[in-house]
């Protein structure tokens, strides 16, 4: 009579996994993966971007998502959409890109670049601006050749002598006020 073998716990998936990995820190990862794969047998594991996407598809109805994208390419902003069907504005992008659906940039509003414009000629730094007006410094910086404010060099450090012209009418300090004009009509 042949004896049965005698079972021994073996090495878990994670531990196979984890012992062949060419990763720098194994334990780490071998944590990592025991979670993930704890997770996943629990069914607790985070959905991905798909799968969000498909839920809110799900929870507003093609119908719906067919409006807001088409109000978007109509010119709507994101704001308002929100606002119309009570989504975020991550879940507003998110559907907007599933369908992929371009992008429009927002122009910063005339009181915005007005704004941007003083700060930056009373000597404050791009960076300084963007962070005031919690703004992307990319925005401002274009927003402002395209006014017409003369850049500092790079690392210039102190202000330049600040050449504000006096308002105009409108109340406009820029040199550009037409090319302004001309961008926010476009939006």
């Amino acid at each position: 009579m042949q004896k049965a073998p005698v079972s021994r716990p073996g090495p878990s998936l994670v531990d196979v996994v984890a012992a062949y990995s060419n990763l720098t820190h194994p334990y780490k990862s071998r944590i990592q993966l025991q979670r993930l794969l704890e997770a996943a047998r629990a069914g607790t594991r985070k959905p991905g971007p798909q799968s969000e996407v498909r839920a809110l598809r799900r929870r507003l109805g093609d119908e719906t998502v067919a409006k807001i994208i088409a109000d978007y390419k109509a010119g709507k902003p994101t704001t308002q959409l929100m606002a119309d069907h009570g989504i975020s504005k991550t879940g507003v992008l998110k559907l907007l890109a599933a369908a992929d659906v371009s992008m429009r940039r927002q122009p910063l509003a005339r009181e915005q670049v007005s704004e941007a414009a003083e700060l930056y000629l009373s000597g404050l730094s791009l960076a300084k601006v963007s962070t005031q007006m919690a703004l992307p410094l990319e925005s401002i910086r274009r927003t402002l050749i395209e006014a017409g404010v003369q850049m500092r060099p790079r690392g210039a450090g102190k202000k330049l002598t600040p050449r504000v012209p006096p308002p105009d009418e409108t109340g406009c300090r820029l040199a550009n006020c037409q090319l302004l004009d001309r961008t926010h009509a476009r939006s």
